[in-house]
């Protein structure tokens, strides 16, 4: 799409391409979390109540199984045995995170909201530059970008370099 000069539909597939790899880094740190819990589950066993150091990792689970059931049928299961371990008045807070124990990263990785024009912006470069095709990133996205614009001047201050003859030997 980059070489056709379909910037605006390259835009949306690279969305796509991001939020395939938001999934993939939430199922990471879920499986992450289910690790944890086979590696405590006596402790889950023996105690009723919710130890605090598995609070996040349970919460978690909970709240992105109606968000992953189709890609993870197992998700399902697991947060109903949470559930009926902790209590559906648990299971339901954990789903809508009114006690906001839910991990940040995986609210964020499973979110609805579309990825930053930056980091789209980010990926299209990184793709054309892979694939040697020229593509020139919109330049008002770019502007918000403090890492591109510091290695513009770098390239910037580079360039002024080599233009410029003898350097001082020295003293």
């Amino acid at each position: 799409f980059i070489q056709g000069g379909k910037d605006d539909r390259a835009r949306i597939r690279v969305e796509h391409i991001i939020r395939e790899d938001y999934l993939v880094e939430a199922m990471e740190l879920l499986e992450m979390y289910c690790d944890l819990l086979l590696a405590r589950f006596g402790l889950i066993q023996t105690q009723k109540e919710l130890d605090p150091g598995l609070e996040e990792a349970i919460s978690s689970l909970i709240w992105a199984s109606p968000r992953l059931q189709t890609d993870c049928m197992e998700m399902k299961a697991i947060s109903e045995q949470l559930t009926h371990k902790y209590g559906k008045e648990f299971g339901q807070a954990c789903r809508t995170n009114a006690l906001n124990n839910v991990s940040e990263k995986v609210m964020h990785k499973l979110g609805v909201q579309a990825p930053p024009k930056i980091l789209v912006e980010r990926y299209m470069m990184e793709i054309a530059k892979s694939y040697n095709v020229p593509f020139e990133p919109d330049p008002a996205v770019m502007a918000q970008d403090e890492i591109f614009n510091a290695e513009n001047l770098l390239l910037d201050l580079d360039d002024n370099k080599k233009g410029g003859g003898g350097g001082g030997g020295g003293g």
